[in-house]
């Protein structure tokens, strides 16, 4: 039963319930509801938060529409701590198809610090980046507030109508935070409950730490204010890609760093500099108080170039979660009329848009596992970009933000082959899509690709094919290190990897036969390698091609045929005349060479070798070799795998180069059926 004619002590919610007739008003009566109104089609009835829990189970819906005892409380007004919160449970009841309202924790006197989420599935990781506002970390700086409440008012009422904003909150994971300092607003005071700045309490690089979240470096939030020390937690949680907190004493866009070693008064730039000044500009064009500046030149600066401060929270964000984060000062005087606060969401207005708009930017993607296509939890870096980002783990999305150009990007995990893409053309607008699945160290994968349980010329097309229109950036980089990357493992894979057997071996013996001896002090300007007849050697119960590899082509005599050429000084492939790769896969004989950018830069060669008995049974093999800069070494592994009754041909990842260079080495191997 509901409460009747009480008491109700505590939060006395006001809420609108629809209802199909009169019967169920008198039913909502008899069960001790307190029904203040009665509509045509829906009652008005106060109710404390048990009471709603009862409504929902008897099957009835409410909409939450204010708060008994409460003062006045709109948008154009300063709000105190009681009013934002009932401001936000509102809009979360109003609108629950898009929001979800969370505390991430309490203040030093017990208030909630209140973050409401908006997105087309809330409360949901997707893969999408994760953008916060953050306001009024000091008490006495409360126009912040009053802006996110606008902002989100404005979000919530035009979804669905506006395209606009529409796109914005389906495409991103958005955390709104008001008010950080709930105590220190209530006593109008800058400090928190306990007398301490909240923006001087972050860990400060490199007393408090040196590494990142991905480096397993501690969160260091033990013995922080307790505002702060959420804050750490939360965002350490949520791999927020792009954030702003709101100030008020002047009128600027500061960004990182604000401290990194240098005389306060001196620049002190991030590797990202170009980037924030961008993302800082988007903000402070559409101010125009802010852009026209007699100051800041375009209403932007370094913090440290202003005066630097320690322990800040917009420096710890992006040292340590890898989040781009600018502070936000709206106005030269801390707490201006209430009056004058439409006119600061006018000013501000396109600003907050145009800023939450700049998350999209860049290269995004999922990297999961190649095997399970599970999420991993990764470090993605740029060359000639000191500054990483990371995947969220629950999901495996990443999101780097780059401005328009192009860029070479790698993606490791542990335990995993890293994987570079060269030469991602990013433009002006939504992300470049660029998915990596890694493959786990000492992986085997199904050589079986259409499925039908023989392995032979169709599986090697089929598989060059696909890799040929899933290139993301251009046919020939990138390419056929996938070949094995993309296929799931059979589910024995495991089992498979552990039981030792001949084609192991093989495997290893390969390993010793090179140009040269295995001297990379050779430079090997042509290869050409041979399928037939002689070369072979058996191994292990295998066949083991010894390459015919010399400076100029080497003399074939019959039966052997020499099938391709591929000069490693860029001049590309050659195969034999009126010889092309399908056609060699028809006549069970292939060799088909690719140059591509592997892993740390280096030139790599991957040949691709298809040779049985049977021209319907072909066994396919891929060989892997390095270039280093200018001096070239050529590792054999090539192996004819002869399969016998009911045995699996599987490919197998090995990883390592000699000299400590790092590459990758696919081979197939023969796993008993």
């Amino acid at each position: 039963m509901a409460l009747g004619a009480g008491p109700r002590p505590g939060v006395v919610y006001i809420v609108e319930t629809p209802v199909p007739d009169a019967h169920a008003v008198m039913d909502l009566a008899r069960r001790g509801f307190d029904i203040a109104r009665v509509h045509e089609r829906s009652v008005e009835i106060y109710a404390v938060p048990e009471e709603l829990d009862l409504l929902r189970d008897l099957g009835f819906s409410w909409r939450v529409t204010g708060r008994d005892g409460d003062a006045a409380k709109a948008l154009g007004e300063y709000n105190n701590y009681a009013s934002v919160t009932a401001m936000l449970e509102d809009c979360a009841a109003a609108y629950p198809h898009i929001t979800h309202l969370e505390s991430i924790g309490q203040s030093v006197q017990g208030r909630e610090l209140w973050v409401l989420y908006i997105s087309d599935n809330p409360g949901e990781k997707e893969d999408e980046p994760a953008f916060k506002y953050i306001a009024t970390m000091h008490g006495d700086e409360p126009v912040g507030t009053e802006l996110c409440l606008y902002f989100i008012d404005l979000l919530l009422t035009e979804y669905g109508s506006d395209p606009r904003i529409t796109e914005l909150i389906d495409n991103t994971a958005i955390a709104i935070m008001p008010l950080m300092n709930p105590d220190g607003r209530e006593a109008a005071s800058r400090y928190n409950a306990q007398y301490l700045d909240l923006n001087r309490r972050f860990p400060h690089y490199p007393a408090d730490y040196t590494g990142t979240a991905y480096d397993g470096e501690p969160l260091h939030d033990a013995g922080r204010p307790p505002e702060v020390a959420h804050v750490m937690r939360w965002t350490a949680a949520n791999r927020f890609v792009l954030s702003a907190n709101f100030h008020t004493g002047a009128l600027v866009v500061n960004y990182p760093y604000d401290e990194d070693g240098v005389r306060s008064g001196t620049e002190a730039p991030t590797p990202d500099d170009a980037l924030f000044q961008d993302v800082s500009r988007r903000y402070s064009f559409y101010n125009l108080p802010m852009w026209n500046s007699s100051r800041f030149q375009d209403g932007i600066t370094n913090g440290s170039a202003w005066y630097a401060i320690f322990g800040s929270m917009q420096d710890w964000n992006y040292r340590y979660i890898a989040c781009n984060e600018v502070t936000i000062e709206l106005s030269d005087v801390k707490r201006p009329a209430a009056s004058t606060l439409p006119q600061f969401w006018e000013d501000n207005r396109e600003s907050m848009l145009a800023y939450l708009e700049a998350v999209q930017i860049g290269v995004r993607g999922l990297v999961t596992d190649a095997l399970t296509g599970d999420p991993l939890d990764a470090r993605i870096t740029i060359e000639g970009n000191a500054q990483p980002v990371f995947t969220d783990p629950d999901v495996g999305n990443y999101h780097r933000m780059l401005l328009p150009g192009m860029y070479t990007i790698t993606v490791e995990s542990d335990g995993y082959q890293p994987w570079t893409i060269p030469d991602i053309i990013v433009d002006r607008g939504t992300a470049t899509r660029a998915d990596v699945a890694l493959v786990p160290l000492d992986a085997a994968f199904d050589a079986d690709v259409d499925g039908n349980g023989v392995v032979n010329a169709i599986d090697v097309e089929v598989r060059v094919l696909e890799l040929e229109k899933a290139a993301p950036v251009a046919p020939g980089p990138q390419s056929l290190h996938q070949l094995g990357q993309a296929q799931r493992a059979v589910a024995d894979h495991a089992g498979r990897r552990d039981r030792a057997h001949p084609a192991g071996d093989a495997i290893e013996n390969a390993r010793g036969v090179g140009v040269g001896g295995g001297n990379p002090a050779r430079r090997v300007d042509e290869a050409a390698a041979v399928v037939g007849g002689d070369p072979f050697q058996r191994v292990a119960g295998q066949a083991l091609v010894e390459p015919a590899l010399k400076d100029e082509a080497p003399e074939v005599a019959a039966p052997r045929r020499v099938l391709g050429r591929h000069d490693l000084s860029g001049r590309g492939l050659e195969l034999g005349p009126g010889l092309g790769l399908r056609h060699a896969m028809l006549l069970g004989e292939v060799l088909a060479i690719d140059q591509q950018r592997g892993p740390g830069g280096m030139d790599q060669a991957v040949v691709i070798v298809a040779a049985a008995a049977d021209p319907l049974d072909l066994v396919p093999e891929i060989v892997l070799a390095d270039a280093l800069d200018d001096v070239i070494e050529w590792q054999q592994h090539a192996l004819l795998l002869q399969r016998g009754a009911g045995d699996r041909l599987a490919m197998r990842q090995l990883g390592g180069r000699t000299g400590g260079e790092r590459g990758h080495d696919l081979a197939f191997e023969v796993a008993p059926g």
